[in-house]
């Protein structure tokens, strides 16, 4: 089986050796709804972390993700079998030029459903704790998606967090310092940090006010950035 990262799109044989892969994806026509669905296998360890957050999603009125239809173990890996959402991440954007200009182009669109999805996502009692371009996801409406919940964590957890999760260079400032802070603030610092890629990549100008609310969505006291993030869901209200 090959081994490929969290969100390429790869076939797998189940009757190959998983011992050896940390996540292969399939993409397949559900035979039943005739609608297509996104199957993940992952050590179980990710896996029933990500299973309990998805099924607490399922049940609330968070949609800016990939809800969860079902999963089985397979030896020591799960198989975890999702909505399939019709786009590309963020990453995957910024790796072209014509792809990137597009993204520019509509950025204040992408910023704002961003911002949404995110705060839909605390709305259900979730922290992320692994925004990063990977994970985001856009379809060709510009709608934002979050995928990659096994890092994630319910509010009520977040006292439980004792070491650093998610990704080096999206992480937090208090993530990296002090684990006991993370709150709601700590994913849009991850966020921000995401976001800005599209302008340093592209090396383009946007809107002094644009570039500011990002700016304040990356703001390194934590205190502060609640604050302004407080600010910013007044706005979009």
């Amino acid at each position: 089986m090959p081994r490929v990262d969290s969100h390429s799109f790869s076939s797998f044989n189940e009757n190959d050796s998983l011992k050896n892969t940390n996540n292969a994806i399939n993409i397949r026509v559900d035979s039943k709804t005739g609608l297509s669905v996104l199957e993940k296998i992952v050590p179980i360890h990710r896996g029933l972390n990500e299973i309990a957050i998805l099924s607490k999603l399922n049940q609330s009125n968070f949609n800016s993700y990939p809800a969860m239809h079902g999963y089985e173990i397979i030896g020591n890996h799960m198989k975890i079998t999702c909505q399939y959402i019709k786009g590309r991440t963020l990453k995957q954007w910024l790796e072209k030029s014509g792809d990137r200009q597009r993204l520019i182009n509509v950025f204040p669109l992408i910023f704002e459903n961003a911002i949404r999805a995110l705060f839909a996502l605390h709305d259900a009692g979730v922290l992320h704790l692994d925004i990063k371009p990977e994970n985001l996801v856009i379809d060709e409406c510009y709608n934002v998606y979050l995928i990659d919940f096994s890092n994630s964590i319910t509010y009520d957890e977040k006292h439980l967090i004792k070491e650093t999760v998610g990704t080096f260079k999206y992480l937090s400032p208090e993530m990296m310092l002090e684990f006991h802070r993370v709150d709601y603030e700590t994913d849009f610092f991850s966020l921000g940090k995401s976001l800005l890629e599209v302008i340093c990549k592209n090396e383009t100008r946007i809107t002094q006010e644009l570039l500011g609310t990002l700016l304040r969505v990356c703001q390194i006291d934590p205190i502060k950035r609640k604050n302004n993030m407080k600010d910013l869901r007044k706005t979009l209200a």
